[in-house]
């Protein structure tokens, strides 16, 4: 039994070092389309931002005034801001989503906002021009602010009361925070060379994240510390990853030129994708590979009960 399971996590530590250079097709694809909208015009496309459990959460691609939107599973529910023009969903925890909108007097950036299904609440960072919602986790809010001077990006975290400021080492005039899960915040800062690379950051350590080979790279989306988002290869053609044992994944949605994944809840992500003539492919829903440090720690805990027999 022992020689056994030694073959088998050596086939495992194998298979795990070939999927960290190679791509993965995602399984179990469900398309995303909104049953409003005029699909000649890709007005019922999405761009699904995060889930959680059953429920997904984003926008509509039509390109003037988009929706946001809530899928249950079954069915649609537009969420629009009352008073705001264009409405997108970016984050969701329980019954509390966090987005972002554009008001109607057109006067300054972007605002943003947390909804309960009754009622809405504005959260500004105080002092900014732009307000951008991110993500949302047992209250804790992310995201990105614009300086006045429209010059600086600075992310952020809001308890409910106190903005705190975030700025990833080695940040030249942008960070952004883009998700959260627990004390683990992921986003991307731009270098001083131009180029986005991306950071988890767990109350007061930063650790940078660049998948090999990558020109940029955008962390989207964290939860139980698997990471996925999405880089940009050579040519800027995006490809969706995932991060979990310090191995990276290439995740393609099978037969698209371009895949962004923006949210993670279990092994399920979110993302949308683009075809060969840059036609937007839609919104996905899609089971990812299990992150091989799954399948080592199982084989280990097999391994050490062996031990005691």
């Amino acid at each position: 039994m022992k020689t056994i399971l030694i073959r088998t996590l050596a086939g495992v530590l194998s298979l795990c070092a070939t999927v960290s250079s190679q791509a993965e097709l995602l399984d179990s694809y469900t398309t995303l389309s909104l049953p409003w909208g005029d699909p000649v015009m890709g007005e019922n496309a999405v761009h699904p931002n995060d889930l959680d459990g059953n429920n997904v959460v984003g926008y509509s691609d039509e390109e003037m005034n988009p929706d946001g939107f809530r899928f249950d599973g079954s069915n649609y529910f537009q969420i629009n801001v009352p008073w705001a023009k264009e409405t997108t969903v970016n984050g969701i925890d329980g019954e509390k989503v966090v987005g972002s909108m554009w008001t109607n007097d057109g006067m300054g950036g972007r605002q943003s906002f947390v909804y309960d299904g009754t009622h809405w609440v504005v959260i500004n960072v105080p002092g900014s021009y732009e307000t951008v919602a991110n993500g949302i986790d047992n209250g804790h809010i992310v995201g990105y602010s614009v300086d006045n001077g429209q010059t600086q990006k600075y992310g952020f975290v809001f308890d409910g009361v106190n903005y705190v400021q975030l700025e990833a080492p080695g940040a030249d005039m942008e960070t952004k925070a883009n998700g959260i899960d627990g004390n683990d915040i992921v986003g991307t800062f731009r270098d001083s060379s131009g180029y986005h690379q991306g950071f988890i950051y767990d109350g007061a350590t930063y650790a940078t994240l660049a998948v090999p080979g990558a020109v940029n790279t955008y962390p989207q989306g964290i939860d139980g510390g698997v990471i996925v988002g999405y880089y940009e290869d050579n040519n800027y053609n995006r490809h969706g990853f995932m991060y979990a044992g310090a191995v990276y994944t290439t995740l393609d949605v099978d037969g698209a030129a371009e895949t962004v994944i923006n949210g993670i809840d279990g092994n399920t992500v979110v993302g949308f994708s683009f075809d060969v003539a840059a036609v937007d492919g839609g919104g996905f829903m899609a089971t990812i590979p299990e992150p091989c440090a799954l399948w080592l720690l199982t084989l280990g805990g097999m391994m050490a009960m062996g031990r005691r027999r």
